[in-house]
């Protein structure tokens, strides 16, 4: 969700990279010209911008401020070298097989969203009750091992900055968890709205509650897959209105183009290299 807002906001960055904290203690830092969290990082003691998701006015500032005084788009540009490949030998058959798992975890992916996709409407008090009875249901399907160990998670990361998208009546409610057996997304709709934070820190009414979990082991391609998803919620007005349609078919179509595009984009993109 916060590389679809840099991408509007910002048209002149190059290339964004969206990883977790643990990938990116990984990572050489030098290949990286501006770091953006929505956390504080733990045990890194180089500049960085802490911003929420959904980034406020006074952030989009404080990042446009490191642009115009770094220059680093300019420069980027004059960095980064044009290789040509005029001569591309055959694929060896370990880079055919791992072409091919890297296909199999997206399509993966994306067929167990779409397979367990579900539309609900419950009249629950509170966050926590909607989310129990979620995954109550997510538990019978097992699709998850322990549905208190869940909503524990999903609080957790609640406690991190709002779930709520401004400008909507959504909120996103999402965790890694090694209590999750699969990629599971999902929709309640509710009789009457529960206040809630914002992903700006305003509180807001919510009336859809997203919920996206993942499992804890869940691979690149996976995160990349449920990245992409919530990204849909905010990509345009025209989204947000069919994500609280309540029309399960509408909600589904616009799933199944939108991933349907996204894999053909990564399967260019696996067999261009």
């Amino acid at each position: 969700m916060l590389a679809t807002r840099l991408q509007k906001e910002f048209p002149e960055l190059r290339f964004i990279q969206n990883v977790s904290v643990m990938e990116f203690q990984k990572m050489d830092k030098t290949d990286y010209q501006l770091v953006i969290s929505t956390i504080p990082i733990p045990d890194y003691n180089g500049d960085y911008i802490v911003v929420n998701p959904f980034l406020n006015k006074d952030e989009i500032e404080k990042i446009r401020s490191f642009i115009n005084e770094y220059k680093f788009v300019n420069s980027s540009e004059t960095q980064l070298p044009v290789t040509f490949h005029p001569n591309k030998s055959q694929k060896s058959t370990s880079k055919l097989i791992e072409e091919m798992k890297t296909i199999k975890e997206y399509t993966g992916t994306i067929a167990t969203i779409l397979e367990g996709f579900d539309l609900t409407e419950l009249g629950n008090e509170t966050v926590k009750e909607l989310l129990t009875v979620t995954c109550q249901k997510e538990f019978q399907l097992q699709r998850i091992i322990d549905v208190e160990k869940v909503v524990d998670a999903i609080l957790e990361r609640e406690g991190l900055g709002g779930n709520g998208i401004p400008e909507t009546a959504m909120a996103l409610f999402h965790a890694r968890s090694p209590y999750v057996i699969q990629p599971i997304f999902t929709i309640t709709t509710l009789n009457k709205p529960i206040r809630v934070f914002g992903m700006d820190g305003v509180e807001m009414n919510m009336e859809c509650l997203i919920l996206l979990l993942s499992p804890a082991n869940a691979s690149e391609q996976m995160l990349e897959v449920l990245s992409f998803l919530s990204s849909l919620l905010i990509e345009s007005e025209e989204n947000s209105n069919v994500f609280q349609s309540i029309i399960k078919e509408k909600i589904a179509g616009l799933l199944t183009d939108r991933l349907g595009q996204f894999f053909n984009h990564k399967l260019t993109e696996l067999r261009s290299v």
